[in-house]
């Protein structure tokens, strides 16, 4: 009983130091080596802080993913990953997360964009059509920085990932 206080009280005691750390918005020695080795747990943890908002320069992108799919009779399909502007207020609450990692981690991990991509063949099914390949695709919209000349957004666009669709991918 008392080795399980003991763990669980270092348990709690580094996730705290490691929020702490990450919430540091100024680099220090070790930081970067530090959190370097903790991100991969505390990303899929939803522990991992980022405070891009209240920076000087707060984020100038709005980034969406989503998938062009080919099929077999050379049809293409688009599908986009749920937009956080779409939705109501108790989605966007449920969903925020999501967002969140879909803005900043998922387009960095080529096994995360295979998930994206067969969530998405999966959530979007095509009767009478099989699909073969699928790109999954990176849309940026560039918001102007206060003060530009250019008022409108600007949009690129990236392909992330192409990926040969196995049968198994439907399932």
């Amino acid at each position: 009983m008392k080795l399980r206080k003991v763990f669980i009280n270092a348990l709690l005691s580094a996730v705290i130091i490691c929020i702490v750390l990450t919430g540091i918005p100024f680099p220090f020695p070790g930081k970067a080596f530090f959190l370097g080795h903790v991100k991969p747990i505390m990303v899929p943890a939803g522990l991992w802080q980022n405070w891009k908002l209240f920076a000087p320069l707060p984020p100038n992108r709005d980034v969406h993913i989503g998938i062009r799919v080919e099929n077999s009779d050379r049809n293409v399909d688009f599908f986009w990953l749920p937009q956080i502007e779409t939705m109501s207020s108790t989605e966007r609450y449920k969903e925020e997360r999501f967002r969140k990692y879909q803005q900043d981690y998922l387009r960095f991990e080529r096994l995360h964009l295979i998930d994206a991509a067969r969530f998405l063949l999966r959530m979007n099914p095509q009767p009478n059509r099989t699909p073969v390949i699928a790109q999954v695709i990176e849309l940026d919209l560039l918001t102007p920085s206060p003060g530009s000349i250019q008022t409108l957004k600007r949009e690129e666009r990236r392909i992330l990932l192409e990926y040969r669709v196995h049968p198994d991918d439907l399932r």
